[in-house]
């Protein structure tokens, strides 16, 4: 997937624990949606592993983020997508479950089109 760098909220990598992402500015613009996707490309062995992931979003750099959106547990390889009308700052909050869970992740932020999609 091509990916704007100044729109990559985590480049792929495992996620193995409870973990959160740094925060990116979006800038000033118009109130419009934007779509989240997660990108999982390998996950462990273990079954009963699942990877819980939300979107935060804040108004002010180093403010109180609050949760924007949650992904659906996810268990298996695959893209994943969510619409939201994020305020200028935003970050992921990733926690796993399983006995030994890894998901090699990507999460990036590309303008809504198809809106009616997710």
């Amino acid at each position: 997937m091509v990916a704007d760098n100044n729109l990559v909220l985590k480049a792929s990598g495992a996620i193995t624990t409870t973990t959160t992402g740094s925060e990116v500015n979006l800038g000033t613009r118009t109130l419009q949606p934007l779509v989240f996707v997660a990108n999982v490309t390998a996950k462990g062995a273990d079954a009963s592993e699942t990877l819980n992931l939300e979107i935060q979003d804040c108004d002010t750099t180093g403010g109180t983020f609050v949760t924007l959106v949650k992904f659906p547990a996810i268990t298996a390889i695959g893209q994943y997508f969510r619409k939201a009308y994020p305020r200028q700052f935003v970050k992921y909050y990733a926690t796993t479950g399983g006995t030994t869970p890894s998901f090699t992740t990507a999460i990036n932020i590309v303008p809504a089109g198809r809106d009616t999609d997710f």
